[in-house]
């Protein structure tokens, strides 16, 4: 996650949509104020030229107690309920891919844990079993998209490219991305060979409707589709605001104790 005062922007990022190497990439446009959710320590040293703030900030509900804490795949909703009106003018940035592609990198991730067995009825379990990211939430308040723009991972460099122009920061010769994780899914696990039977794709199909209304995704589809902004994205977040206590009269930050 990036709160950026410096550019008005607040960037959220579903898991295995490429989030943490668009991250590294824009966090070092960022300025000293600005606040970004730490990554792993591997994928850390891999942040250059960066000078805001890098942590996981703690809050406390003045009232109930409740504690948020600011973390690497938070919702956009924890960021409104903190920092309140002085961010929901702010554009939201997220990115994304085609859901059936995403199951399959997330089962390589972190569902890939017996090798020896066979790849297939292992992802079939995975996926019956709603292991892969549906997390929209991410980047919703109230089933509404709060997202105003999206940066899809079939068109990665020219949705960043789209997204610096935006912010204004001249964009010169081609973009590199870092490579954030330590680990590669096989060349052999594509959507054919991993989706053998229908009800494998009818599942993701039955558990990304609210997805498929911005990004109409297609299984057999490898192209980026058309964005879909929700036009009454702006009048949710306001909303948002006025039925939660949100902003810094209601959360305060937590003091980390001095180690003894």
């Amino acid at each position: 996650m990036i709160v950026s005062h410096k550019h008005n922007f607040v960037y959220v990022k579903p898991g295995k949509t490429a989030g943490s190497s668009i991250e590294l990439a824009i966090s070092r446009y960022c300025g000293p104020q600005d606040m970004i959710t730490k990554l792993r320590p591997r994928e850390e040293t891999q942040r250059v030229d960066c000078v805001a703030r890098v942590e996981n900030p703690r809050f406390v509900n003045i009232n109930s107690g409740e504690m948020i804490e600011l973390q690497n795949h938070s919702r956009y909703c924890d960021a409104l309920r903190i920092y309140g009106e002085d961010i929901v003018d702010y554009d939201v940035v997220c990115t994304e891919r085609n859901p059936w592609e995403k199951a399959i990198s997330s089962f390589f991730w972190k569902g890939n844990r017996r090798p020896e067995r066979p790849v297939a009825p292992r992802f079939k379990r995975f996926v019956s079993d709603g292991r892969w990211p549906q997390d929209f939430d991410v980047y919703s308040l109230n089933g509404v998209c709060v997202a105003d723009h999206i940066i899809r991972v079939e068109r990665l460099k020219d949705d960043y490219r789209d997204f610096l122009t935006f912010l204004g920061i001249p964009v010169e010769g081609d973009i590199v991305f870092p490579s954030s994780k330590g680990f590669q899914r096989p060349k052999e696990a594509t959507r054919e060979a991993m989706y053998t039977r229908p009800w494998v794709v009818r599942t993701v199909f039955e558990h990304t409707e609210q997805l498929r209304a911005v990004l109409p995704y297609r299984f057999e589809d490898r192209s980026a589709p058309d964005i879909q902004l929700h036009e009454d994205r702006r009048a949710a977040r306001y909303k948002f605001l006025e039925e939660n206590d949100c902003g810094p009269v209601y959360w305060e930050p937590v003091q980390e104790s001095a180690p003894v």
